[in-house]
């Protein structure tokens, strides 16, 4: 049986999906119709689980007088309108977001561990239909848009088995880059990074001389390095796309009791292949770069 409702979440969270990723500031009445696509589309998608397991369990009444002429009227025979356990006039009436999240989160880990989320995003929703607009925490909304929203839609489609592109269309990797740049976790931020441009890579491989062209100009880029007092490159790879990138080593002295001891540390990570770039402190440690110094650059320094 077709699930429906997993092709109408396609359409609301391709919607949401443009408009992050067009709209990037975010005024209140983006906020405002970014929250309903978003929803809307989580809603579906909260029933489409349910539907997978039994498509019974998507409606408000249950009960076999009424599910049997919704679901399976096709299997029904010609004289089932006198069968008084037939319902003659079946409530098709599906559940609602809430309790669509509460059934859900029993038989789905995502549903589970992003159950205050969904709440929330259920309560911003209901807020905007039915209340003035002015008890909506923009800030908090669009934060749920530009940071939670490509997480949570990736965990799904990884937990239903479907492609990235099914929910998010062609803004897959743009949803990626600004959730990376919202991101509080430094792991979530790292690997959503890292996620990002490792699909980056994926289509600039496919450019007709792109790798030849970049394999030449990290060399060179490498080399000339070498010219400069203060730093110079060397080889490593990159944690995104597995290819050569550049790390940048600076050079610093400490003089202590009348003796000068040479130090180096990486201040930054750059890939021409998939066009990382890392250079914030955090994002440096969490990936343990400066690793890399001990041994292998002992001589060079």
């Amino acid at each position: 049986m077709k699930n429906e409702f997993i092709e109408d979440a396609s359409f609301f969270l391709k919607k949401a999906s443009e408009l992050i990723v067009n709209r990037e500031t975010l005024s209140k009445l983006d906020v405002v119709e970014g929250i309903l696509f978003f929803s809307l589309g989580i809603e579906r998608v909260l029933k489409g689980i349910l539907y997978n397991i039994n498509p019974i369990y998507v409606l408000k009444s249950q009960d076999f007088k009424n599910s049997v002429s919704i679901f399976y009227r096709e299997s029904l025979l010609p004289n089932f309108k006198q069968n008084q356990e037939i319902a003659k006039s079946p409530d098709a009436d599906v559940l609602t977001f809430k309790l669509s999240l509460l059934r859900a989160k029993s038989i789905s880990k995502i549903t589970e561990s992003n159950t205050a989320l969904l709440f929330a995003l259920s309560n911003y929703r209901d807020i905007i239909a039915h209340n003035q607009l002015s008890l909506l925490e923009v800030d908090k909304a669009k934060i749920l848009l530009l940071r939670d929203f490509y997480k949570l839609i990736r965990d799904y489609c990884d937990e239903l088995n479907l492609p990235a592109s099914h929910f998010m269309g062609s803004f897959e990797i743009k949803l990626a880059s600004i959730s990376s740049e919202h991101q509080e976790s430094i792991e979530e931020k790292v690997k959503i990074k890292l996620e990002s441009h490792l699909k980056r890579w994926e289509q600039l491989k496919n450019v007709p001389g792109f790798i030849d062209k970049m394999a030449n100009k990290t060399k060179s880029v490498q080399e000339s390095s070498y010219k400069s007092r203060d730093s110079f490159s060397e080889i490593a790879e990159c944690p995104a796309c597995h290819n050569d990138s550049l790390i940048n080593i600076e050079i610093d002295f400490d003089y202590s009791d009348g003796q000068v001891t040479q130090i180096g540390f990486i201040s930054s990570l750059k890939c021409l292949f998939c066009k990382l770039v890392i250079e914030d402190y955090d994002e440096i440690d969490h990936l343990n770069l400066n690793d890399l110094l001990i041994g292998d650059y002992e001589d060079v320094l």
